[in-house]
């Protein structure tokens, strides 16, 4: 590393960078290629389903005229969502980051944010300024700015007021033993989260903590009796999920056969309607010719139109259809996942979150939790 000192404070350079884009003078920002990689690979994740927001750690460090920034570490914030002024960050969030930060990051500072976006995620310039001005008010922090469809990311800092782009940047590469241990670390996390979003019914998984924590206890007797009040009840529980699951399958079977019929009526009044639409422009094509040779009247062509009994059939099985309870669909939420992505994931708009959780009885549109199952309107 090439030194550089002035009033006891030491600037490290590191030798091994890469150069991305023009570099201003005045302000150089430093990247840790293990920061920049698990990044990417998150964004890359869960980008197309949701805003992926990320703090960045490091030092900011001077020299003469210049400002120095190190970013040597990135932690997930969990829970961040974006309404249509600001991401919003709440007490949770904050809290395990700075758990991260004591565990993976000691001695790093908080240097600024990064965000991913896209035409799903609708983050907006504005989004974006509202909110780094709210949370990282210092002119010497960054935000990464990520956009997944043209796959580029730009930094930005605050300069009288607005956010102005930082034209380049250095990648550097380091060994970097604290990142390289929160990124395992969290791939681990995210992987138990997975499997644990994918079962449905955690009745099980309580009932085995329950007997290891009981297997420590001295008195085996009653053990043996608080077991087996628990298995009885569970098997009864176990017992009408799978009720309810049979009968949900059945449904779904009734719904898809009674959409398949609905689509195949809609497909033959389309087709009827084209036929009749070609035969009327046929009729008026050789009424035209005739009384271009002949001036005498000719009889109208009447407009055929389709019988109404048949229409406002296709329009009842349709209405029905779409306003049935039996046509809900339900999901299961997962890690990362808020009321937001899931409206935009299935009506593109945030338009539905009301009704969603009206719908679920949900008072905080803010607190739903992985496996949780929620039914769409």
């Amino acid at each position: 590393m090439q030194k550089m000192q002035e009033k006891n404070e030491v600037v490290k350079i590191p030798k091994n960078v890469r150069q991305m884009g023009d570099i201003n003078e005045s302000y150089k920002i430093y990247m840790e290629d293990y920061v920049m990689t698990y990044i990417r690979q998150i964004v890359k994740r869960y980008g197309d389903r949701r805003e992926v927001v990320m703090i960045l750690l490091g030092q900011i460090s001077y020299y003469e005229d210049s400002s120095y920034l190190f970013i040597s570490g990135a932690v997930e914030f969990y829970g961040a969502f974006s309404d249509r002024e600001q991401i919003q960050f709440n007490k949770e969030g904050w809290e395990k980051v700075h758990k991260d930060m004591e565990r993976y990051f000691l001695g790093l500072d908080i240097v600024g944010w990064s965000v991913s976006k896209n035409e799903i995620t609708n983050i907006t310039p504005s989004i974006i300024k509202t909110t780094h001005i709210k949370y990282f008010s210092s002119k010497e922090k960054v935000v990464l700015e990520i956009e997944l469809e043209e796959e580029k990311e730009q930094f930005y800092k605050m300069e009288q007021g607005r956010l102005s782009l930082c034209s380049g940047y250095y990648i550097y590469y380091d060994k970097n033993e604290a990142m390289q241990g929160y990124m395992i670390s969290s791939l681990d996390i995210k992987k138990e989260k997975a499997e644990e979003s994918a079962v449905a019914d955690r009745v099980p998984a309580l009932f085995r903590e329950v007997i290891r924590e009981k297997k420590e206890e001295v008195h085996q007797h009653k053990l043996m009796t608080y077991l087996y009040g628990v298995s009885t009840f569970l098997l009864m529980i176990v017992f009408v999920i799978g009720i309810t699951m049979i009968n949900n399958y059945e449904k779904m079977n009734q719904m898809e056969e009674t959409l398949y019929y609905i689509s195949k009526n809609i497909e033959m009044a389309n087709k009827r309607n084209t036929i009749l639409e070609e035969e009327v422009k046929k009729a008026k094509e050789e009424n035209e010719e005739k009384e271009g040779k002949d001036k005498d009247p000719q009889p109208e062509i009447a407009e055929v139109t389709e019988p109404a009994g048949n229409i406002e059939m296709e329009e009842t099985l349709e209405t029905t259809a779409l306003t049935s309870p039996e046509t809900r669909r339900e999901y299961y939420v997962k890690e990362g996942d808020t009321l937001v992505s899931i409206s935009y994931e299935f009506y593109n708009s945030t338009d539905k979150i009301k009704e969603i959780c009206e719908l679920n009885g949900i008072t905080d549109r803010n607190k739903i939790i992985c496996g949780q199952k929620i039914i769409l309107p």
